[in-house]
């Protein structure tokens, strides 16, 4: 029994290399916390950011080159809190920036929703690939994805979801069409999904009926577990947003599909004194040992199930 492992970022402009670097960390973090899981983890980062970050790389510097960087100066009080506002748009372009894209006109062929949702297959594809086929059957697969990322994944699930209930009603030969690894792309075979600093309920807030995916079934049986930081500004519980669930439309109650768990997110003994009351917690959740733990624990239980 083996566990294919993929963790998917947050916003932000992250290299393949950075992604791959603390994948490795976190899955030795894990190990540490369980010897049960040692030489049983494939592991694959998910990268995505690349269709986005050129040209937001582009825009920043224009924006500061226009802007005299803000009118930031290298001395003075009022210097320091011009560096910090700085900080701070570019927290929002490479975060907030990435979802107001990421909506906008999604429908599109051609879209930045629709490319970053073939890259995620292509990604899941990849680390499928990475697992031997006659291993495929006794391998379970665990999600992790962070702030945006958690978003995406939900959108991937829904969509995936409904590709499955699309082909109820298609003939035999769009049946046909569907690809051989369907089931592995779209995470029928997942057992649990972790999402860390979650904005779904900062983006679908003003929506009048707000459905979740289905964890139980259209072939699908899965955990998902929530873990945010009251400090964090991105990171939001979700099972408040059962309370608009419409029963009688498509999609689950959050309230029922997903258990919220609230930790300080700090990222090590010196972030616990540096980091872990500030809206930096954000980028802390894979470093922080209570999600270790709590990840190598639920990883070691399906292990024992499978």
């Amino acid at each position: 029994m083996r566990i294919l492992l993929i963790l998917v970022h947050g916003t932000g402009d992250y290299s393949k290399k950075e992604l791959n670097q603390r994948g490795a960390h976190f899955v030795r973090a894990i190990v540490k916390k369980n010897r049960d899981l040692k030489n049983k983890i494939d592991m694959k980062a998910m990268h995505y950011s690349d269709i986005l970050q050129t040209r937001q790389e582009e825009v920043w510097h224009r924006m500061l080159d226009v802007s005299g960087n803000f009118g930031q100066h290298n001395s003075s009080l009022r210097g320091l809190f011009r560096r910090i506002w700085i900080y701070a748009r570019r927290f929002l372009l490479f975060n907030m920036g990435d979802a107001a894209v990421m909506r906008h006109m999604a429908h599109l062929p051609n879209s930045v929703y629709k490319q970053t949702m073939a890259r995620i297959e292509e990604e899941i594809r990849d680390g499928w690939g990475q697992i031997p086929e006659d291993q495929r059957e006794s391998t379970a697969f665990v999600l992790m994805a962070d702030s945006l990322g958690a978003h995406l994944m939900s959108n991937y699930i829904w969509d995936k979801q409904t590709e499955i209930i699309d082909a109820e009603n298609q003939s035999v030969e769009d049946v046909a069409k569907i690809p051989a690894d369907f089931e592995l792309v779209s995470l029928q075979k997942m057992r649990l999904f972790v999402t860390t600093s979650c904005p779904i309920s900062l983006l679908v807030s003003g929506m009048d009926r707000i459905q979740a995916i289905d964890n139980d079934r259209w072939g699908y049986d899965f955990k998902w577990l929530n873990i945010y930081d009251h400090d964090d500004l991105l990171g939001w519980p979700l099972t408040p947003l059962g309370d608009y669930h419409d029963p009688s439309q498509r999609g689950s109650s959050y309230a029922t599909v997903v258990e919220d768990r609230q930790i300080n997110a700090h990222g090590g003994l010196r972030g616990y004194f540096l980091e872990n009351s500030k809206p930096v917690s954000h980028w802390q959740y894979w470093h922080t040992g209570a999600v270790e733990n709590v990840v190598a624990n639920l990883i070691g239980e399906i292990l024992k199930k499978e």
